[in-house]
């Protein structure tokens, strides 16, 4: 199945709903699975990915959110909410909070 994923938050302060309607939408195929072990926070964590539709070789088409939770839902869609770890251009990391507007798009063909 194909979702359409809008970011609702850049570098953790919330978009206007006029920003988030003027972005277009990245559409691949989401997932969200356990990573039980050999991660940096020394936990299990549920883990949001969006991928590629078709192929399987490329990287996500966003930084993954960790801890998602499911917040609102609406017949058009639904808000996905976690935090990110976002890599600073001095290499540093930063944790923000993250949300995805998440739309069906589709099945994949």
């Amino acid at each position: 199945m194909l979702f359409s994923v809008v970011q609702t938050r850049l570098s953790g302060v919330r978009l206007t709903r006029e920003e988030i309607a003027a972005v277009a939408p990245l559409v691949g195929r989401l997932s969200i699975h356990d990573w039980l072990t050999g991660n940096t926070a020394g936990r299990a964590l549920r883990v949001a990915t969006l991928r590629h539709p078709t192929t399987s070789y490329h990287t996500d088409l966003l930084l993954p959110i960790f801890d998602p939770v499911m917040v609102r839902m609406t017949g058009e869609g639904f808000l996905l909410v976690g935090w990110q770890i976002e890599t600073l251009p001095d290499n540093r990391t930063a944790e923000h909070s993250q949300g995805w507007w998440v739309r069906m798009a589709g099945p994949i063909n």
